[in-house]
């Protein structure tokens, strides 16, 4: 079967990561050489990574966080008077099982927007990774 009516079938199956894999197999004739099973097994993880992207767009979009910080990007510097063990605590997301609120509080201009996004962006990535929405 032709690679053209191969990818419209994907698409049309709503497979969109798997069309795009099949899309760059078609231009690229070493693939030919490659075993029907790690050919498959290329199609379905394109599939699932499509997917995991999809579902991290989708939540970072209905979350509406105003900035993508990411806490490997934190800066927690003493100038900066943050406690680093605390920031840290945070970051390993204990507080989530146990439901608790959060409540961060400072002087203007000392990051508290960018935390709190970055804490939003860190819970969404912890949920797509075990396959649960929080």
């Amino acid at each position: 079967m032709q690679y053209h009516i191969l990818i419209e079938m994907a698409r049309e199956l709503r497979l969109a990561g798997l069309a795009d894999a099949l899309e760059l197999h078609a231009g690229n004739p070493s693939i030919d050489e490659l075993p029907f099973s790690e050919r498959l097994g290329m199609l379905f993880l394109a599939e699932r990574e499509k997917r995991h992207a999809n579902t991290i767009n989708r939540l970072q979009k209905d979350a509406k966080l105003k900035l993508t910080g990411l806490p490997e990007e934190a800066n927690l510097s003493l100038e900066r008077g943050l406690d680093s063990a605390s920031m840290q605590e945070l970051y390993k997301y204990g507080w989530i099982g146990k439901e608790w609120n959060i409540i961060i509080s400072g002087e203007t201009g000392t990051g508290k927007t960018w935390f709190a996004c970055s804490l939003g962006h860190a819970v969404i990535r912890l949920a797509t990774k075990r396959n649960t929405i929080v």
